[in-house]
């Protein structure tokens, strides 16, 4: 067991013993300090921010902005999104999905679909808790999985004659062979850090609830700005149709419908209608630009608001025995007083986004430039997104301005040496496997009811079923091993800061991260303050 005290208990032998590991090996104490008198003494000295939180909303313009955001998709949702609504009755319906979908199939479709988001609710608990009660395994299996898979598309490229493909995936796998050993005396390393977030959220599973309310907020906002941007596109689309005189069409011209083709001289041409916004120019692609960052910025800032909270509750779990009403006072907080600060690093990536969207678009179109633009903001999004996961837990934990919460955590990093100890991510790719399993598992049952419900069977059920099953296991099992990624976060930013309070509130889980997070990184624990004793 660890010690925060020199010890005065003595062997037979007359020398000062000391307690070893779950190894055998000496365990990590720390190093003596000038004594106190108060229960502290021989404590690494925590690094907790100095400066106080400003009181008040912080970052509110941000706010503001925001819920001026909402609004704006709410008034197009009812100019433009109503009207489509009222033209989706069953008499006319799309004949895209009529050929393939009928009302009646279409009904069993919809009932398919909740069935399965149910279980892959259920799934996604159990998958969860067996990916903290068997996380070395899950870590391991998570590993050799991605070097199967790039062996198995190496042959699959091989048999299909595509020999390059073939050569990259071989390598990519060898490659993926020497991460798997170079990782593996990582593993015990994530493994503890991994239980310890998962007790975290045991001990609160309402974070569970928040992630599944913001999630389905989150589907409610795409699918209020689709309808929105749809009605604007076909508001659009009858302008310019309006516009086109009826005749011969010129030579490569296509046309949507057959309005459009009034004369019948077209009736050989392929009829079919470009991207509307690939069309836009000038005010025009301004606007699907900002209607893009809308998009981008309400998902970003609903799941940085499951972010905070889970971050809030956790840190107060690590610094206190009696963390009841955690989660409600830190869901609170991302949704008032840090909700400006939530916004404004969520609209930078929203922004880095939407340009990266429109980048995609032009490089479709054969633009060279925009593939390099392209490449360059996918760096700067991930790099933002990477500075956002570590800002928002100290908005979570002290409501700080944004700009400050990210430069007093990196701060911290820099100052313990743990900046280095941050990229090692083996806990996430075990939670993207675990989702990735979910998803299988559900789309297993989507084609096991296509084949046992034969009197349900329809024109590609069989891709149609598993695909749902895939899509919905996939999402929503996202939801509760999102929470636990957050709480991982959240726990190396606590261990960075004080790792001593743990000991006082949930011992055995500061054993734990004290030995392995010696064993991995001794010369940063030494230099923290902690020593082995011989």
């Amino acid at each position: 067991m660890y010690q925060n005290k020199q010890s005065t208990d003595f062997d037979t032998r007359g020398k000062q013993a000391h307690p070893v590991d779950v190894y055998g090996n000496p365990v990590p104490m720390a190093a003596p300090v000038a004594h106190t008198g108060n229960a502290s003494n021989g404590a690494v000295a925590p690094m907790k921010p100095t400066a106080s939180a400003p009181s008040g909303f912080r970052d509110w313009p941000f706010a503001i902005l925001f819920v001026l955001n909402i609004g704006a998709i709410i008034v197009l949702l009812v100019m433009y999104g109503t009207t489509l609504l009222k033209k989706s009755d069953g008499t006319t319906s799309s004949k895209t999905f009529s050929n393939v979908i009928s009302d009646s199939n279409m009904k069993t479709v919809l009932a398919v679909s909740g069935a399965l988001s149910v279980i892959a609710a259920a799934l996604s608990f159990v998958m969860l808790s067996l990916t903290v009660r068997f996380a070395r395994m899950m870590i391991q299996v998570s590993l050799w999985f991605s070097v199967v898979l790039c062996f198995a598309s190496c042959a699959f490229a091989a048999v299909k004659g595509q020999y390059v493909l073939a050569a990259v995936c071989g390598l990519i796998g060898l490659l993926s062979v020497c991460y798997a050993y170079a990782v593996q005396d990582r593993i015990p390393f994530a493994v503890a850090n991994l239980r310890a977030a998962g007790a975290a959220i045991r001990k609160h599973p309402s974070t569970y609830l928040v992630a599944f309310l913001f999630l389905i907020i989150q589907i409610v906002w795409v699918f209020a700005w689709s309808i929105s941007v749809v009605g604007i596109s076909n508001k659009l689309t009858e302008t310019t149709d309006s516009s086109v005189s009826t005749g011969t069409l010129a030579i490569g011209r296509t046309c949507s419908s057959n309005a459009v083709c009034a004369s019948n001289n077209c009736v050989n041409r392929q009829c079919s209608e470009a991207n509307t916004f690939s069309q836009l120019k000038g005010s025009s692609y301004a606007a699907y630009f900002f209607l893009l960052v809308s998009l981008y910025w309400g998902v970003q800032v609903f799941s940085n608001i499951i972010h905070a909270t889970v971050a809030g509750t956790v840190a107060t779990w690590w610094f206190s025995q009696d963390s009841k009403g955690a989660t409600g006072a830190s869901l609170g907080r991302a949704t008032t007083t840090s909700l400006g600060s939530i916004c404004l690093g969520s609209l930078i990536v929203a922004v880095l986004q939407a340009l990266r969207t429109l980048a995609q678009e032009a490089r479709s179109q054969g633009d060279w430039l925009a593939c390099i633009a392209e490449c360059i903001l996918n760096c700067l999004q991930s790099l933002m997104e990477v500075f956002n996961r570590w800002a928002f837990v100290y908005v979570g934990i002290y409501g700080y301005k944004f700009t400050d919460a990210g430069r007093a955590v990196m701060t911290l990093f820099q100052s313990r040496g743990f900046d280095a100890i941050i990229n090692d991510d083996l806990i996430s790719n075990a939670l993207g496997f675990a989702s990735f399993g979910v998803g299988c598992l559900c789309a297993l049952l989507g084609l096991a009811y296509n084949y046992i419900n034969t009197a349900n069977q329809f024109q590609y059920s069989e891709i149609i079923f598993p695909f749902i099953g895939l899509f919905f296991g996939i999402g929503i099992s996202l939801v509760p091993l999102g929470v636990v990624d957050s709480a991982v976060a959240t726990v190396y930013v606590c261990f960075a800061e004080d790792p001593v309070a743990l000991q006082h509130s949930h011992t055995e889980h500061y054993n734990e991260l004290m030995t392995e997070w010696h064993r991995k990184y001794p010369e940063i624990m030494v230099a923290s303050g902690y020593y082995v004793v011989a």
